[in-house]
Formats: structure tokens, C-alpha cells, sequence
């Protein structure tokens, strides 16, 4: 998929979202909001539970044979997740995939758990 593909689709859902929040989605669930009504996740603040945020996934970036914690991204569909561009770049340009890897599940960042999928990044576009 194309930059221009995937910025038309981006708008779309975006276009959508805002549309069915206009007509009343108050009572259903709308675009980009959980089934699960819990207090939201503040910096600081509340821990993130097991399932609370399916669509989260953490991005990490290998430096000295360590994996550091870089940024978060959503998962889109199950070849794809969305992050921002800082997430993936430097002023050099962008990161080698085989520097980049992703990981789903997490709900903390400084303890192994053993339901964490690792992902190997394929591409970046």
C-alpha cells in the first residue's frame, strides 16, 4: 500500500468517526473508543490491565544489543501498525527494520510477562 493509499484510507476512518460521532453514537460503541469502562490511563497514574487496550502495541529500538522503549503505535490489522514518524526515524533518515521491533500485550515496561508477542518489523513505509 502506497503513502497516498494509506493517507486516503487514514482520512476516510477519519471522515467516518467524525460523522457517526455527529449522528449519535452515544449509546453504542463509536470509532476509537474501548468496550471496557474503566479510568483512563494517565502517565503516572493508573497501571494498564491485561486487554484494557487491545489495539496498543510498543515499539522498541535495539541500541547495544539492549531493546529500549522508543514509542507506542495501534495495531491496524494483522500485518500492520501505525506510529508516528519520529517513532521510526533519526536525523540520518530512517531506522533499519532489523533495529526496530515490536511487541503486543505489554502492560509493563520494566518486567517480563509471558503473554508479550515479539515481532520482528518486515517493512517500513
Amino acid at each position: 500500500m502506497s503513502f497516498n493509499e494509506l493517507w486516503k484510507v487514514v482520512l476516510s476512518t477519519l471522515a467516518i468517526c467524525a460523522m457517526s460521532s455527529t449522528f449519535g453514537m452515544d449509546d453504542r460503541i463509536g470509532c476509537g473508543r474501548r468496550k471496557l469502562k474503566t479510568v483512563y490511563l494517565i502517565r503516572n497514574g493508573t497501571d494498564a490491565i491485561l486487554g484494557h487496550w487491545p489495539w496498543h502495541a510498543t515499539i522498541f529500538h535495539l541500541r547495544d544489543s539492549k531493546l529500549i522503549y522508543e514509542c507506542g503505535g495501534s495495531i491496524l490489522d494483522h500485518n500492520t501498525i501505525l506510529t508516528a514518524a519520529h517513532c521510526v526515524t533519526k536525523v540520518t533518515g530512517v531506522i533499519h527494520r532489523r533495529h526496530i521491533y515490536v511487541q503486543l500485550g505489554r502492560t509493563e515496561l520494566k518486567q517480563e510477562q509471558d503473554y508479550i508477542q515479539s515481532h520482528d518489523v518486515q517493512e517500513i513505509f
